[in-house]
């Protein structure tokens, strides 16, 4: 078992009132158990991290929890596990993919977030970027997404990007015919 260390940062809430009630010993403590769930691969734990709808029907919540669990393992299967966390590159551009809870007009009426981007280097896609954005809903610090990334001017990035996507889609389309977690019923 591989276990992660995350370094201390200093990290505040954008525009956030709700948030301010939370030290950064709160806040680490969070991020630091969500990347050893990440790194170990116990993504039962982490799923469970996540913030989701409070709207949703049971159903939803599951097909929801099971569609984001199933894709952050493939999107771990196809990039490995990581290593240390890094400071970006000055004036880094990159390219990100990632999974999250509920639907884009959900996440527009919650916008107060914490963005940690790291670089990093993955077991089987080499040097990357990985995203960790926070929310604190409801006096509730969660997982808002997780996001793979390449830099624009890395070797492969292109590539890389375009084929992590393809897995991913052949992935999710594997599930669907599958019916795994219901996901047609989801998706349409």
């Amino acid at each position: 078992m591989r276990t992660f260390l995350f370094i201390v940062l200093s990290l505040v809430f954008i525009n956030s009132t709700s948030a301010s009630q939370l030290t950064q010993q709160q806040v680490h403590g969070y991020l630091n158990s969500a990347l050893n769930n990440l790194v170990v691969g116990n993504y039962d734990v982490l799923i469970d991290m996540f913030h989701f709808p409070p709207s949703y029907s049971s159903d939803e919540l599951s097909k929801d929890k099971c569609g984001v669990k199933g894709t952050l393992k493939d999107m771990f299967d196809y990039t490995g596990s990581f290593r240390e966390l890094t400071q970006l590159r000055d004036n880094a551009r990159f390219s990100r993919y990632g999974v999250f809870g509920g639907d884009i007009p959900y996440w527009a009426n919650h916008t107060e977030s914490l963005t940690i981007v790291k670089e990093t280097e993955f077991d089987k896609t080499g040097i990357g970027v990985l995203t960790i954005e926070l929310v604190y809903i409801n006096s509730v610090l969660e997982l808002k997404s997780i996001k793979v990334g390449y830099y624009a001017d890395g070797e492969g990035s292109s590539n890389k990007m375009k084929n992590l996507i393809s897995y991913l889609e052949s992935k999710e389309d594997q599930r669907k015919e599958d019916n795994i977690c219901g996901v047609q019923e989801l998706s349409s």
